[in-house]
């Protein structure tokens, strides 16, 4: 399978040890069922299919960028590309009789498009805000209204 995926020049200035710093997901648990690094649609019929270069390109974008949320969507919009440019490379391998696999694996990346627009903010901004304005809200130190 020959695919072309879109990164910043930077990402692909990185050595591949850097480059594996960055994968799917959470990586273990039971969050990595959720959010795996390979599709196993159709298996063992159709190879599996890895998504860790889509994945890659994803969390060095949300690492690597300026701090906005114009990024981050921009960021979101790169993965769900990255990943219709695979699926679609990996269904150029197979005859017409591959279209179901297609539509699902197309599905699926829709809806983890989907999952990381609505969920993925903590993960973008993680270490992107000050430390003054980061507090625990059940702290005895700051005003909680829960607690008056």
């Amino acid at each position: 399978m020959t695919c072309k995926l879109w990164a910043p020049v930077e990402y692909w200035e990185l050595s591949e040890k850097d480059r594996q710093k960055f994968r799917c997901g959470p990586g273990r648990g039971i969050l990595e069922k959720l959010v795996p690094d390979k599709w196993r649609l159709g298996w063992p019929l159709v190879k599996t299919l890895s998504i860790t270069p889509s994945c890659a390109i994803h969390d060095f974008c949300y690492a690597w960028g300026p701090d906005t949320i114009e990024w981050k969507n921009e960021s979101d919009r790169v993965f769900r590309n990255n990943l219709i440019r695979q699926i679609t490379a990996a269904a150029r391998d197979y005859s017409y009789f591959y279209f179901p696999i297609t539509r699902a694996r197309l599905m699926k990346a829709e809806i983890y498009y989907q999952f990381v627009v609505q969920f993925g903010g903590p993960s973008f901004w993680e270490g992107r805000n000050p430390r003054n304005e980061m507090a625990d809200p059940f702290s005895d130190k700051i005003w909680n209204p829960i607690l008056t």
